[in-house]
């Protein structure tokens, strides 16, 4: 069920999305259509050729799908044209002021992309693992929250994994920092394949990973938790590593009072495990 809920709450984000984009592009073209209109009427007492710039620039901007960007230049350069030749200008001016035209369009929506794709690159710099290439504390934090006002919402289970490398320590000191990072990357390729779909793993500290895992019953919390500690325990003796994981889980049927508090819970768990010996989860 939570799977189905999950999925359904990505595909209606994935439509919220393409509105927004479809939003924009009906919104500048029309914008578009504005401006050819008046320049259209104008003749040329009046030249509005430099304002094409700005709805073609919005597109770039806010849509990513490159047939949209290319439909708005190919309606932009089909306004000017037919203004252009409204004027009855000499064909060689006609072919400069088209080619001045596409430049200028081009120049813009080429830096309006750059604009688009650096402003995604710092969110996902700000949001996810530059090491591991996974979510951050401060998105997982952001998932958590959002997860907690769904339950107060909607009800269901909650359950929350903090997991420990124990002998990281050990391993960077007398294998250096790179066989450490080799680790960590191995941790996140077993959490890729061991958690569902609607789970969110991330990294929220140097060794210390966790895993929301929305829906879950504690049963089931607990099952999955005894196999991940099995798995990362071959897996890094496989690799050549001497570290096994302690993992502390919660399962919330009520609302936990914040974020902070429901990964502190999660966190004594996982020190019980430590203070037990290490290798082992504790709920």
């Amino acid at each position: 069920m939570s799977r189905l809920t999950d999925a359904a709450r990505r595909a209606y984000a994935n439509l919220s999305h393409a509105r927004q984009q479809w939003l924009v592009f009906s919104g500048a073209l029309a914008v578009e259509l504005a401006i050819f209109v008046v320049d259209y009427l104008t003749g040329s007492d009046i030249r509005l050729h430099t304002l094409y710039i700005f709805p073609v620039s919005v597109i770039a901007l806010k849509c990513e799908r490159r047939w949209l960007q290319g439909v708005a230049f190919a309606m932009s350069m089909v306004f000017q044209l037919v203004t252009y030749a409204q004027e009855k200008i000499a064909s060689i001016e006609y072919i400069v002021d088209a080619s001045v035209a596409a430049l200028s369009l081009l120049v813009a929506m080429t830096l309006a992309g750059m604009a688009r794709i650096n402003h995604q690159r710092a969110i996902d710099l700000a949001t996810s693992d530059e090491l591991t290439g996974i979510a951050n504390r401060r998105a997982f934090i952001a998932a958590l929250d959002a997860e907690i006002v769904r339950q107060r919402r909607s009800g269901g289970a909650l359950s929350l994994a903090i997991i420990d490398l124990d002998g990281f320590k050990a391993l960077n000191d007398t294998r250096g920092h790179s066989a450490g990072d080799d680790a960590l990357r191995l941790l996140v390729s077993i959490l890729a394949r061991s958690v569902r779909a609607s789970d969110f793993p991330a990294r929220v500290g140097g060794d210390e990973f966790a895993v929301l895992m929305p829906g879950m019953p504690a049963g089931e919390c607990g099952h999955f938790c005894k196999q991940l500690t099995e798995e990362v325990a071959q897996r890094m003796v496989e690799s050549g590593f001497a570290i096994t994981a302690s993992i502390g889980f919660i399962c919330f049927e009520a609302p936990p009072d914040s974020s902070l508090a429901a990964v502190a819970q999660a966190d004594a768990a996982m020190y019980r495990v430590k203070e037990a010996g290490r290798r082992g989860r504790a709920g």
